[in-house]
């Protein structure tokens, strides 16, 4: 009988997710900053308000991208739990609504 604790595993694997997404975030944040405060910032060949509405689509494309990388895993995981004993698919759902809070 094989036992695999990856409970370290795991936690080292959010830790990193939360630092890359912090990192995102704060990347964009500063891309906004700046064009916030320097008016005369703009995309090379668009106008000011042509790069504030692909700054603005960009914003929308990095956020659902963030929110994407954490449910569609989860979405996956529950999908393959379907085919697992009940008590290991009592697990996965008891671990992702913990996840929620």
């Amino acid at each position: 009988m094989v036992i695999c604790d990856s409970r370290r595993v795991v936690a080292r694997a959010r830790r990193v997710a939360l630092a890359r997404d912090i990192a995102q975030c704060g990347l964009l944040a500063g891309v906004d900053w700046l064009f916030s405060n320097w008016p005369s910032t703009h995309i090379p060949l668009l106008s000011r308000s042509d790069s504030l509405v692909v700054l603005g689509i960009a914003n929308i494309a990095m956020i659902g991208h963030l929110w994407l990388v954490r449910v569609l895993p989860r979405w996956s995981t529950r999908r393959i739990a379907a085919t697992w004993c009940a008590t290991e698919r009592e697990r996965v759902t008891r671990a992702s609504l913990s996840a929620r809070e």
